[in-house]
């Protein structure tokens, strides 16, 4: 099973140096979120904020299919 994480969870944790956290809490399923919300950490990581850097190498990227968009 995956949980599905949105930006202000992952900055949050990111910020702190706790992703390993989530791991921790969730020790038998994945780590992922959406390509949008990859967009808006790409847009934050543009800013200049490097703490990006270890959410995009933490957890998957998931695309949604059109029904889960919906």
């Amino acid at each position: 099973m995956s949980i599905v994480c949105d930006t202000d969870v992952l900055s949050a944790f990111a910020k702190i140096d706790g992703l390993g956290f989530l791991s921790e809490l969730f020790p038998k399923h994945n780590i992922v979120t959406s390509n949008g919300v990859y967009e808006e950490l790409a847009f934050i990581k543009q800013a200049g904020y490097d703490f990006v850097n270890s959410i995009t190498d933490f957890v998957e990227i998931i695309s949604m299919n059109t029904k889960e968009q919906d």
